[in-house]
């Protein structure tokens, strides 16, 4: 009897201290799997852009780490994915990065190729030093954005509007750094996530308004109330198989 105790006294003292150290860290723990709650809202629908009548939305409450995705469509053969991270924002200037990856259809005698991606800033004051990751959208500007309002945009022509022969073509990626200067208390918020594209469907030009989404997480840490669980556990299937010796 007595040895049969030994086992399970030793186990419940180790999963005690066990208990003891995930509760230190308990906070930092929880820190890094609980993601901060921005608000993604419609606000309206575009004037403009092509095709028209398109659903704008805003990105509200973010802060410096914050991340979330983008996607455009609604064309047949035309497919972009992005992701926008807050790279840094202080209460003047904030770094932007935008990246995307062009996962249209090839078409017949055309290449979809993404040359503006554009966006507003609410308490936008001007472009900040020029500094692009990209390879293929590799110019800030803050002219306007055909058919949609925007503060900033990355582009491969000479200004939102132009297309040049430049571009992200299907199948291929680009990341860059939209930099901006503002006067921002504490949060951001981010609205009309434009995007143009050149040759599309009969060779046409397209601006498509991006729906926002939140970003899904990966690769958390394990809350500690499921560590708790996962040492009861085990040491619950070590004492039965004891007992059983």
């Amino acid at each position: 009897m007595i040895g049969k105790l030994i086992p399970r006294e030793l186990c419940r003292t180790r999963f005690l201290i066990g208990a003891l150290l995930l509760l230190c860290c308990s906070t930092f723990c929880w820190s890094v799997t609980v993601a901060h709650a921005y608000t993604i809202s419609m606000t309206g629908e575009s004037s403009g852009g092509n095709p028209g009548g398109q659903a704008l939305y805003e990105v509200s409450g973010l802060l410096q780490g914050d991340a979330f995705n983008v996607s455009w469509g609604g064309v047949s053969g035309l497919d972009v994915d992005g992701m926008v991270i807050i790279d840094s924002l202080t209460a003047t200037d904030t770094d932007i990065r935008v990246m995307l990856d062009n996962i249209s259809a090839p078409i017949s005698g055309d290449d979809p190729r993404v040359t503006s991606v554009g966006v507003g800033v609410t308490a936008f004051s001007s472009i900040g030093s020029t500094s692009t990751n990209g390879t293929y959208l590799t110019l800030e500007d803050d002219s306007n954005f055909p058919g949609f309002t925007v503060d900033v945009c990355g582009t491969s022509g000479s200004n939102c509007a132009g297309g040049g022969s430049g571009g992200i073509p299907a199948g291929d990626s680009d990341d860059l750094t939209l930099r901006v200067n503002g006067s921002f208390t504490g949060t951001l918020t981010l609205a009309n996530f434009s995007l143009k594209i050149q040759g599309g469907p009969s060779g046409n030009s397209f601006e498509l308004a991006g729906v926002p989404t939140p970003k899904t997480p990966g690769g958390d840490i394990p809350e500690p109330m499921t560590l708790v669980l996962a040492a009861l556990g085990i040491c619950g299937f070590a004492a039965k198989r004891r007992s059983r010796g």
